[in-house]
């Protein structure tokens, strides 16, 4: 089997994930070729283990007794979807054209083989299995639109690409449409990551039918805000998401985590011609003054909110910079970005480095 030991793979991607790529190039230098080569395409089942103990009601407890295998399985994937989000993130970075070049070249030669070997695309798969498809579709497609964007049409996806990122597009669309039934009572964060990654792929092919299934997930996400007053601020409107609140000490983490695709959802719909309605964008302002809440005032949360929350890395917050292209006057949204200074770019899911894409004025 292919697959390192998961001990040398965690070195490896600790190595890889600084990529500040040596991917030298003479300044004008025309490249012939990536000089990182790309993982060999995993075929296999995705029977990837959850991370957490399925025994814990809020799943906010670390599972003791995942396999080997699926540990493997899951640092090779997260390294393939890392790897291309360097590449971008290079481009991002680069100050020639040569560096740019490198980084378009590169990108391309690490999709190819995956496309071609129909990678990820197998029926046999775990919920958690199925959840990294999804995540790992999200941050490609998010990866596609940046260069495209950034590069001006420079950066064009070939068949056997597109064929396959519509394919495993269509696969996150089996897979999570039976969750739209009524009565599912944990349509979550899950759904609005695979709305994303499926948005995302529609954006990067200019296909509207990956769009309208996105959309109709996207008002299902915020039709869950629930209004709540918080007795420091009676004036102030909040609102929760239920499923994600219920992770108890993840309570925050859960909440930046559902924000980030429903406001690249909103951003698309924007986008796109449809935007939100005035109800529908209450409802998200509301989402995003209760998470700035949960993220600086947690002690003010409470009876909502009992448990001590975990600390988050700032780049879950990356979905402040395309909601504040969206609202640069949303007050708590300006205070939470102002106090990670701005920091909070870089989050792999979103295709890390976004801010050249969401200019506004700061």
């Amino acid at each position: 089997m292919y697959l390192m030991t998961t001990r040398r793979r965690l070195t490896r991607l600790a190595l890889l994930s600084t990529l500040v790529l040596p991917l030298t190039v003479q300044a004008d230098a025309a490249p012939l070729s990536c000089p990182k080569t790309p993982l060999a395409p995993y075929t296999g089942p995705l029977n990837i283990d959850s991370r957490y103990d399925q025994t814990d009601a809020t799943k906010s407890t670390l599972s003791d007794s995942q396999s080997d295998e699926s540990k493997a399985i899951h640092a090779h994937i997260s390294e393939y979807g890392k790897m291309l989000v360097a590449f971008s993130d290079y481009y991002v970075k680069a100050n020639t054209p040569a560096k740019k070049e490198m980084a378009l070249l590169c990108t391309e030669e690490w999709l190819t083989p995956w496309a071609q070997a129909h990678a990820l695309e197998t029926d046999e798969a775990t919920k958690t299995g199925i959840a990294m498809r999804k995540w790992t579709l999200a941050g490609m497609a998010a990866v596609i639109i940046k260069l495209q964007t950034l590069s001006e049409g420079n950066f064009v996806l070939n068949h056997s690409q597109r064929v396959w990122l519509n394919t495993l597009a269509g696969k996150v669309i089996q897979n999570y449409s039976p969750r739209m039934a009524p009565d599912f009572a944990w349509f979550n964060n899950h759904d609005y990551w695979a709305a994303w990654a499926v948005a995302a792929t529609g954006l990067a092919l200019g296909q509207q039918d990956n769009l309208d299934w996105s959309m109709a997930i996207l008002r299902r996400g915020l039709s869950q805000i629930t209004p709540v007053t918080l007795a420091d601020q009676p004036k102030v409107a909040f609102g929760y998401l239920p499923n994600e609140v219920g992770r108890a000490s993840l309570a925050t983490n859960y909440s930046h985590y559902a924000l980030a695709p429903l406001v690249m959802l909103a951003h698309t719909a924007r986008q796109t011609g449809h935007p939100l309605s005035a109800d529908e964008e209450q409802r998200l302002f509301s989402l995003v003054n209760f998470t700035v809440w949960l993220t600086l005032y947690p002690e003010q949360t409470a009876p909502l909110i009992t448990e001590s929350q975990k600390a988050i890395p700032a780049q879950r917050m990356a979905w402040l910079i395309p909601f504040l292209q969206m609202y640069p006057n949303h007050a708590l949204a300006r205070q939470l970005y102002t106090h990670f200074d701005g920091e909070v770019d870089g989050f792999s899911q979103l295709g890390g480095l976004i801010q050249p894409l969401y200019p506004w004025n700061k």
